[in-house]
């Protein structure tokens, strides 16, 4: 049954999860969080963390860390499953209409409304999220120099990899690598 359930609640993410990977963050907290209770609020930070910095895709690399939380690899193999299937689903059944996009003003019109609130998901992500990991001046620095960092369209992979590595010197130095 612990299966059945990992699936769904990740089908239920992977139906509205418009936009990218980002997206699924405010419907996993609300799922997992809040009304499952399986994991914190800093375990998601935590997940969100290291499903950014591996290859692939970050919605997917989630399910598989949380699902192997819940039910090792089993559960993993549930959770990816449920959280690809309705994309594969919708895909299948609208693939010709992607080619002709433009030809449907209502499609066109449509789209144009999702893209408006993925933005605001992802806007009220961030600051529930910076609520929860700006504890500290380091913290802040390191948040604003990778914004810097981004907002001038370089590579997102080097503040990545500087904040992992910064992150966990500053952490070790104090004893508080996981808190």
């Amino acid at each position: 049954m612990k299966f059945i359930s990992l699936f769904f609640a990740f089908f239920k993410i992977g139906l509205f999860a418009f936009g990218g990977g980002y997206t699924i963050v405010a419907l996993a907290r609300s799922e997992f969080v809040n009304k499952r209770r399986w994991i914190s609020d800093g375990e998601l930070c935590d997940f969100l963390a290291l499903s950014q910095t591996l290859p692939g895709i970050i919605s997917v690399n989630f399910a598989a860390f949380l699902g192997n939380r819940q039910g090792g690899f089993i559960g993993s193999v549930f959770a990816v499953s449920g959280m690809v299937f309705p994309a594969v689903l919708a895909i299948l059944l609208l693939a010709h209409l992607i080619t002709e996009a433009n030809n449907y003003p209502v499609l066109k019109s449509a789209l144009a409304g999702v893209r408006i609130a993925v933005a605001v998901m992802l806007l009220t992500l961030t600051f529930s999220q910076a609520r929860t990991v700006l504890k500290s001046r380091f913290g802040v620095l390191l948040a604003v120099s990778a914004f810097i960092w981004i907002l001038f369209d370089l590579s997102p992979a080097v503040p990545l990899i500087i904040a992992g590595i910064a992150g966990w010197l500053f952490y070790r130095q104090k004893g508080k690598v996981f808190e």
